[in-house]
């Protein structure tokens, strides 16, 4: 049996708690993946709150791992989907190549042979669930965006934040 060791992030605080859905379902992805590959899972690590868009050595949960698996001998990394590694293309691609100079693999459980194969066709998959990833957490910023303004319009203030003081 391999191991590996599980890696989930949640990029909200609004997404971080025993009552959201976000680590549960990573967990349940990544699980019944190496339950169904032969894979032993021998710690896992999750950055709460933590932006895909994030350098992954800016990443504190990350970091502990990196150090875990070189203690330890352990070469994978699992991950619900690309998404869950990085938000950004250009994240995606510096912590992947960093990875692999490290000999170290990462393995989004929804595409797996994108990520460890170096194949031309592997590598545009994967780049183009990179930017994928990327434009959705654009949209979301824009969506979010639009939504705080609509609200402040209509409300005369953002949902979240105290209004100013009076004369302000």
């Amino acid at each position: 049996m391999s191991t590996a060791v599980a890696y989930y992030r949640t990029s909200s605080r609004a997404n971080v708690g025993a009552d959201k859905d976000s680590l549960p379902r990573q967990q349940a992805a990544v699980r019944e993946y190496a339950a169904a590959h032969g894979i032993e899972i021998v710690a896992e690590f999750y950055d709460a709150a933590v932006s895909g868009a994030d350098s992954v050595h800016e990443r504190p949960e990350f970091n502990k791992m990196i150090a875990y698996m070189v203690d330890n001998s352990v070469g994978s990394i699992l991950v619900e989907n690309a998404s869950r590694f990085a938000r950004d293309i250009i994240v995606q691609i510096t912590g992947y190549e960093w990875l692999k100079e490290q000999g170290l693999d990462v393995v989004p459980v929804d595409a797996p042979s994108h990520f460890k194969e170096d194949t031309p066709t592997a590598t545009l998959v994967r780049n183009v669930l990179g930017a994928v990833s990327q434009f959705e957490r654009q949209n979301l910023v824009w969506k979010l965006r639009g939504a705080r303004e609509r609200t402040r319009v209509r409300k005369g203030r953002c949902e979240g934040r105290k209004p100013p003081p009076d004369g302000a």
